[in-house]
C-alpha cells in the first residue's frame, strides 16, 4: 500500500510551518519504501497532483482555531472538514471539494485519508522559526502521528501541549 506523508505550511510563516517540520521529523523515524514524505507549501487544486496515485493520505497542516491550545494535535477525517469552517489556515482551499472533485474525475485519489492539524498561535507572521510553544510541541505531535499511523514510536503519557490522552481533541477523532 503506497502511503504519502504530506506536511504542509510555509517555512517563512512562523508557525504555519509546523506541517512542513513535522513531515521532515517522520522522514527521519519512518523507514518503509511504501512511505514517501512530501513538504509542500501549495494550495487548492494544486494539491490534487500532490496525492494522486496513493492509497493512502496522512495529510500535515497548521489549524489556528477560537480555542488555541498551542500545541493540540487534531486527528480528523475529510468528512470532519466541514465543521472546521472557522479555523484560520492558508491551505483552507477546501480540501475536501479538491479531493471529492478528484474522485468524479476518476483520478486515483487515495481511499484512506487522515488529516492532522496541530494547534498553532501565529501561522501568519514572518519568520523562519516557529513560537517556542510550537517548537516545544513539535515533538510529541511526531510522536503522536508516528505511532498512531506508523506503529513506530511508543507514545509519550501525557505530553505536553494540549493533547488529550489519546493525542486528539475529544470531538475530532471520529476519522479511520
Amino acid at each position: 500500500m503506497r502511503t504519502l506523508i504530506l506536511g504542509l505550511g510555509s517555512e517563512i510563516r512562523r508557525d504555519d510551518a509546523a506541517g512542513v517540520l513535522i513531515a521532515r521529523q517522520l522522514r527521519g523515524v519512518l523507514r518503509d519504501p511504501d512511505v514517501d514524505v512530501v513538504e509542500s507549501s501549495v494550495t487548492g487544486w494544486s494539491l490534487l497532483d500532490l496525492v494522486v496515485g496513493y492509497d493512502r493520505a496522512v495529510i500535515i497542516d497548521s489549524v489556528c482555531t477560537v480555542e488555541r491550545r498551542v500545541g493540540c494535535v487534531h486527528r480528523l477525517c475529510v468528512e470532519d472538514l466541514g465543521q472546521w469552517t472557522g479555523a484560520l489556515s492558508p491551505h483552507r482551499a477546501d480540501l475536501a471539494s479538491v479531493l471529492q472533485a478528484g474522485k468524479e474525475m476518476g483520478l486515483a485519489v487515495p481511499a484512506d485519508i487522515v488529516i492532522y492539524a496541530i494547534e498553532v498561535s501565529d501561522p501568519l507572521g514572518y519568520a523562519t522559526e516557529p513560537t517556542e510553544a510550537v517548537r516545544r510541541a513539535l515533538p510529541n505531535a511526531v510522536t503522536f502521528i508516528a505511532t498512531r499511523e506508523f506503529q513506530t514510536l511508543p507514545l509519550l503519557s501525557d505530553p505536553a501541549g494540549g493533547f488529550t490522552r489519546d493525542g486528539t481533541t475529544e470531538d475530532s477523532d471520529r476519522g479511520g
